[in-house]
């Protein structure tokens, strides 16, 4: 039961995806994609790249709150792909496309801003994915990862179930090793945030 709610939380899907999980990690993550999206400091123009949207809470933020030019939602769930597809259909803002953290469908230096809530515990390569968002951003821009407490999290046996877990010492190393400068962490609701800047 708890292996199969893992996976749910890594990769949405089914009627138990769309119905009950997006829902509630849109509800649960709500005060954290606020302060992430803060956080990545948007400017007039900026294309921003969400990866790991899963509900679109974050997505739905970035359109409403922000001034970017675009907003890119990277997905792996086809559940979550197809439903965004379907609420965005005709937004000129918003592109879904479909793409892991580590293999990322755009060109170099695509974005300006970058963010991912809740994803880099189900990363197959937590290095691998830092490089790849480091390759998608342009020069001077921004990632931010935000993260549950590994201390707390660790508490938890749902999260013994393929979650990889960070403290914010090692979000800090993971973005530093993947060429990020100004790495630091920041304390948010429910977490923290690492930030990066390109």
């Amino acid at each position: 039961m708890l292996r199969a709610l893992a996976r749910q939380l890594g990769r949405p899907s089914g009627v138990a995806g769309r119905v009950l999980v997006a829902p509630m990690l849109n509800r649960g993550n709500a005060k954290m994609h606020a302060a992430a999206v803060a956080a990545l400091g948007v400017q007039d123009g900026d294309h921003v790249l969400d990866v790991g949207f899963g509900g679109g809470g974050a997505l739905r933020r970035l359109l409403d709150d922000t001034p970017a030019a675009k907003v890119v939602g990277a997905e792996i769930s086809s559940d979550m792909l197809a439903a965004a597809r379907k609420r965005y259909a005709g937004e000129a803002r918003v592109a879904i496309v479909e793409g892991a953290a580590e293999s990322l469908p755009l060109a170099d230096g695509a974005v300006q801003r970058a963010l991912s809530t809740h994803t880099v515990y189900f990363w197959p390569d937590g290095g691998a994915g830092a490089r790849e968002l480091h390759r998608v951003l342009a020069p001077g821009g921004r990632l931010v990862l935000g993260a549950g407490e590994k201390a707390s999290m660790e508490k938890r046996r749902i999260h013994q179930e393929g979650f990889t877990l960070y403290d914010p010492a090692e979000l800090v190393d993971l973005l530093r090793d993947a060429g990020f400068r100004d790495a630091r962490t920041v304390s948010a609701p429910g977490g923290v945030l690492a930030i990066g800047e390109r």
